[in-house]
């Protein structure tokens, strides 16, 4: 049974992390970028500085899997024996009433000693002994829970309105400052300096204040962790005998003696606790009031709903070019879920998807239930002919089949009637495609003709007569200029610069679609009908992906359940896995969104991932490949990039919108 001692005995030798104030299941609590950082910073000791669980009670605890998964990380690296020192904070329960999913393998104390290589030694607590009596009252630390909880959810509240959903909003910023006000003068540090001289140590390691700092100015050393709800910051002695601070990223901090600016983030990487902010990091790469910056916002803030009802990379040529074995561990970007029902045709063993849009999740995670849970007829007409009125019933039949999360996004009566109304018409995508056929429309242009046409012959002559004159009409021109036009395409500012590196957008555009309508026979090419039929073709023996194919509806309702689906960005979830545990992954056109730093860290967690001959197939919007030169040659240089394989990927993708298809293979 865990109980409270006085532990003065010395750290092992090696690396130590000194972590405070988690506040795991707390609304405030960011335990994403917590997992992110553990996993990039393994040790031999962790001192957990007090406040790391917030479960109070009546308040409902906010916990979740990013909560259980920072738990579980820890209970992992006990087992490989690593030491867990728990300092119980104001907020932590009682040892005893810890619940068993929440439970450390660790040692409790109520103050502890570290001991540095070079022999100094630091009284280590959670640092509310420093506070008021007043202020330290059972009954204040539970008010002050409530008061930030009601004011962490008003803030999430009101960051659905802001243009810059990744800024600090007003009640962040407000908290920040009055928990500087409250310290202003600093007489708490003096008072923690003090406890750690009246124990003849060399100075004091604490958290409590949420106010990260290092530095010696009242004769002894003070070192607070900060927390991980605002600063996201921790202490390391990494064995040398130097205390670091460090924040998300794992960057030394520069040791100073300001108190840092409450305004002050890091978006280095996506280590956010909700969608926007992850989107913000993932997408925002120029400042906010410039026009670049808010077309970055404006695209941000589109994504965070449904995007594609389908996805646009051909899964046949996927599977063909990663040569796709059963038996095999995927990891694939979900966007509209399509793909990742069709590569359960070729028998892998599991299957990960992940994705910054909760939609893109639920669509996929419907997708499973409904394999698993409808007729082959009733799956097809949920998700082949999407448009039938007695599809809402098929949902509500499905919607206790769904977690929480799809539950209560496809349980609005609205969304439910996307299927009765032509589901490929929906989403940012489908809406794109809509205002297309209408400026079509106003050109007088119809397109049945060239659904109807007999062979490629005369494909290639309604394209050559009817749409290629249409990117020459000067609105299709002054659109196509403007990138926010694209944004229905999927296309944030990033990947428009690489299209224009091309050649003027117009024309590749023009190129392209001259792909989709010319390369392809119609009958064959179901990209080509969801663009200008807005939905699949309704026959017999009509083109659909492998998932919705009725020959293949028993292999896809066998293995649905092999399919793990994330919201979650890429990067972060593979910091959780086990090195050499997959052999495919699919990036879909995700990098052209990132800067070199992103694309650094993603290729590095690819590496440790994957086992020998992985597979990665990602495409581009441009025509070259774009990771040479920015990612670290001793990172590339353990990757083989199959020219033919590519060549051959991109010669099948009936998609047609991409300037490229690439594969590297891991060698040995």
């Amino acid at each position: 049974m865990p109980h409270d001692r006085e532990d003065p005995c010395p750290c092992p030798q090696g690396r130590t992390l000194f972590l405070s104030d988690l506040h795991l299941g707390a609304l405030s609590s960011q335990a994403e970028p917590l997992l992110s950082f553990l996993n990039a910073n393994p040790a031999e000791t962790y001192i957990l500085v007090g406040d790391i669980l917030d479960l109070w009670q009546p308040m409902l605890p906010h916990w979740t899997a990013q909560d259980q998964a920072v738990i579980d990380h820890l209970r992992a690296r006990a087992r490989m024996g690593a030491k867990l020192v728990y300092l119980r904070g104001n907020h932590d329960p009682d040892p005893a009433r810890i619940p068993d999913h929440a439970q450390l393998p660790a040692t409790h104390v109520t103050r502890h000693v570290h001991e540095t290589s070079d022999g100094k030694r630091y009284l280590v607590v959670h640092g509310d002994e420093a506070d008021s009596r007043l202020i330290r009252a059972h009954i204040m630390t539970r008010l002050g829970s409530l008061i930030d909880h009601g004011l962490r959810r008003a803030e999430r509240l009101l960051r659905r309105t802001r243009t810059d959903p990744s800024a600090r909003g007003l009640v962040d910023m407000a908290i920040c400052g009055l928990n500087m006000l409250r310290y202003r003068g600093r007489a708490h540090e003096r008072r923690m300096v003090q406890m750690a001289r009246d124990a003849g140590l060399d100075g004091v390691i604490c958290g409590h204040f949420h106010i990260a700092a290092l530095h010696d100015h009242f004769g002894l050393t003070y070192a607070n962790c900060g927390d991980w709800v605002d600063s996201l910051t921790a202490l390391d002695d990494s064995g040398d005998g130097v205390l670091r601070r460090l924040r998300a990223h794992a960057e030394p901090l520069v040791d100073s003696p300001d108190i840092p600016d409450p305004k002050e983030r890091d978006h280095t990487m996506t280590d956010a606790a909700d969608i926007s902010r992850q989107l913000g990091a993932a997408v925002f790469q120029k400042p906010a009031k410039s026009l670049a910056g808010l077309n970055e916002r404006l695209f941000a803030r589109l994504f965070e709903g449904l995007v594609y009802a389908q996805i646009w990379e051909d899964p046949v040529a996927d599977m063909d070019a990663m040569s796709l074995a059963p038996g095999a561990d995927m990891i694939c970007i979900a966007s509209g879920g399509c793909n990742v029902m069709s590569y359960l045709t070729a028998n892998p063993a599991s299957i990960t998807a992940v994705d910054l849009s909760p939609a893109h999740i639920a669509l996929l995670r419907l997708r499973q239930a409904a394999a698993q849970h409808l007729t082959q007829a009733e799956f097809h007409d949920l998700f082949a002919r999407a448009d039938r009125p007695g599809n809402a019933a098929l949902v509500d039949r499905l919607l206790p089949r769904l977690d929480p999360d799809a539950r209560a996004y496809w349980a609005s009566p609205w969304r439910r009637r996307y299927f009765t109304r032509g589901f490929y018409r929906r989403g940012v995508l489908g809406r794109f495609i809509g205002a297309v056929h209408v400026v079509a429309r106003l050109a007088r242009v119809d397109f049945r003709p060239l659904l109807a046409a007999p062979d490629m012959a005369a494909q290639r002559r309604f394209y050559d007569t009817t749409i290629d004159p249409l990117f020459d009409k000067k609105l299709v021109q002054f659109l196509a200029r403007r990138r926010a036009s694209l944004f229905g395409l999927g296309i944030p500012p990033a990947q428009y610069d690489k299209l224009a590196n091309d050649g003027a957008v117009i024309d590749v555009l023009r190129q392209r679609v001259r792909r989709l309508v010319c390369d392809f026979p119609v009958r064959e090419n179901y990209f080509l009908w969801q663009a200008f039929n807005r939905g699949y073709q309704d026959a017999p023996g009509a083109s659909l992906p492998p998932y919705l194919a009725p020959g293949n509806f028993g292999q896809i309702a066998e293995r649905a359940g092999r399919i793990r689906a994330e919201n979650r960005a890429l990067t972060d979830h593979l910091a959780t896995r086990g090195d050499g545990t997959l052999d495919a992954y699919t990036l879909l056109d995700a990098q052209d969104w990132m800067n070199d730093a992103q694309l650094t860290a993603l290729w590095t967690q690819i590496t440790r991932t994957a086992r020998p001959g992985a597979r990665v197939l990602f495409r581009t919007g441009g025509t070259d490949d774009i990771l040479p030169g920015r990612v670290p040659a001793h990172v590339l240089e353990r990757w083989h990039y199959d020219i033919s394989a590519s060549a051959r990927a991109f010669a099948r993708d009936r998609s047609a919108i991409y300037g490229g298809v690439h594969l590297y293979r891991l060698k040995g």
